[in-house]
């Protein structure tokens, strides 16, 4: 009896001591994680994440700020994966889907950027998004689409005051330009990818009337009047 009693103490001590050694490492790392991210070496930072996670394989968060990490520093590809692993188990997770749509943006797979930016605006019903759609629906020339996307924003009371950053025509600084003009901007661009260049010029004045500095309508129409 002695004996067995001994051995639960030495099992309960051995539990003990090895879930204070565990909590120790992930202190460690942690400070690791953070001293990557104040000298901006990811390497450092992710190598210390993936040790946090292996203590912590509970903690969802963990995956989280791996996803945020691969986003901050444009290893899209990386954080894709993450986040899909993110979505599998809360398909509403709305920072995974806004990364997401983002990383699938910049390494070119814009079909699957349009699927997931469609996602957000069912559970948003948000303006900007749907502008996202809209660029992205031009983009795969899917005209009709982009179109309709245009017009429930130019309709949307919630839209009016909203404003869109753009560069100058010398890309050495930015200006906020006004919703609209920005939407008939592109509502000139699918009408002359459809050939209808009175149209088009049309609306890319619309657009400069709106926001006479805004010089990209200015340079669609430069190139139907050069034609």
């Amino acid at each position: 009896m002695k004996f067995s009693k001994l051995l639960v103490l030495t099992i309960l001590l051995s539990c003990f001591f090895g879930q204070a050694q565990a909590q120790n490492d992930y202190e460690h790392y942690t400070k690791i994680w953070k001293n990557g991210l104040r000298y901006n070496d990811l390497a450092v930072s992710k190598m210390a994440m993936y040790h946090m996670m292996t203590l912590k394989p509970e903690d969802k968060s963990l995956l989280d700020s791996l996803a945020y990490l691969y986003f901050e520093f444009q290893n899209y590809p990386s954080c894709i994966l993450v986040c899909r692993d993110i979505l599998s188990n809360n398909p509403s997770h709305m920072p995974a889907l806004e990364m997401s749509a983002v990383a699938f943006e910049q390494v070119g797979v814009v079909d699957k950027a349009l699927e997931t930016y469609e996602s957000i605006y069912l559970k948003t019903n948000d303006p900007l998004t749907l502008y996202k759609m809209a660029f992205i629906q031009f983009d795969l020339k899917r005209f009709k689409e982009s179109n309709t996307s245009i017009d429930i924003i130019l309709k949307d009371e919630k839209a009016a005051e909203l404003k869109i950053v753009f560069p100058t025509a010398d890309q050495q600084s930015t200006i906020d330009v006004p919703i609209q003009a920005a939407l008939y901007n592109l509502k000139g661009l699918i009408h002359q990818e459809e050939k209808k260049m009175d149209q088009a010029k049309a609306f890319f004045e619309e657009s400069i009337k709106l926001s006479p500095e805004f010089y990209l309508p200015k340079e669609n129409l430069k190139s139907i009047q050069q034609k």
